[in-house]
């Protein structure tokens, strides 16, 4: 495949790439769901919510690609509908792919509700599809959302207009600051595989003086 004449053709308007282009961003899904997911935990949940029907047809055309080399992974799909009434779907969600195109659809998910029962650290991949000059405002919001909602292990990946695939999270504890959540370039995919081994870096093993907050629960642990 080449590359640089592959990116030539892709426009900066989500939903119109060719299918090229979306062969290129289900392999990269595909690399990190086989590679760094299903090696740690059995199954996952992907949700899906989009504001845009550019969008929306993209990750359809998408989702198409990348369940052609799925394999027999189990997966839980889940639409969300902006408008609809939404129907809590009970069962543990601790890995989820999650395919938006804002923060105003990525908070219709709801993620916290099904992660406020559970006394462990859920994880989320989502995949942020918009506009060059919207992705860093937009992934900062999403990033705001989940350490409000304490939720460590948000990783955005992105696709920009050049065909760059980039991998960013929020480091919420560091020398310089704290509850940070300016988003933090990780990790970019190079056409085979994630240059860096670690998809979800740890960001707790370093308050560096950071004030904590602490949960009392009616149940053991109990904080």
């Amino acid at each position: 495949m080449n590359i640089s004449q592959l990116f030539q053709s892709y426009q900066d308007l989500s939903g119109q790439q060719m299918n090229q282009i979306n062969e290129y961003v289900a392999q990269a899904l595909l690399h990190v769901v086989h590679i760094h997911i299903m090696s740690v935990t059995p199954s996952l949940v992907l949700t899906l919510c989009c504001r845009n029907n550019h969008t929306c047809n993209f990750y359809n055309e998408m989702m198409s690609i990348l369940f052609r080399g799925w394999g027999i992974a189990p997966l839980q799909i889940v639409t969300v509908e902006q408008g609809m009434l939404r129907k809590f779907i009970p069962g543990r969600r601790h890995y989820n792919l999650i395919f938006t195109d804002s923060y105003a659809a990525f908070a219709e998910i709801e993620v916290e509700a099904y992660s406020k029962e559970y006394n462990y650290n859920e994880y989320y991949y989502i995949f942020l599809q918009a506009r060059d000059r919207l992705l860093l405002s937009e992934m900062h919001r999403i990033f705001e959302h989940c350490w409000r909602h304490q939720l460590i292990n948000c990783n955005v990946q992105v696709q920009r207009a050049n065909g760059d695939i980039l991998l960013y999270t929020y480091l919420p504890f560091g020398p310089e600051s704290c509850a940070d959540t300016t988003p933090q370039l990780i990790n970019r995919y190079n056409g085979s595989h994630m240059l860096n081994p670690q998809l979800f870096p740890r960001k707790l093993n370093n308050f560096f003086g950071c004030p904590l907050r602490a949960g009392l629960l009616h149940l053991p642990p109990y904080i």
